[in-house]
């Protein structure tokens, strides 16, 4: 690939990557706050045996 459609198709790589990041789409529309929260529960359902989360 010549120059500048290596930059192009790098452009359109990035201007997807941010769309995707600002819909949610890499996330299933789950807010920051609740994969938070999610990966908190996940890490006490493997440190802690008498913690369990009710799927």
């Amino acid at each position: 690939m010549d120059p500048p459609a290596t930059e192009a198709a790098a452009a359109a790589v990035v201007e997807k990557t941010k769309r995707d990041f600002r819909d949610g789409q890499c996330y299933n529309g789950l807010t920051a706050a609740q994969r938070h929260f999610n990966a908190l529960k996940r890490v006490l359902d493997r440190k802690g045996p008498d913690y369990e989360t009710a799927s």
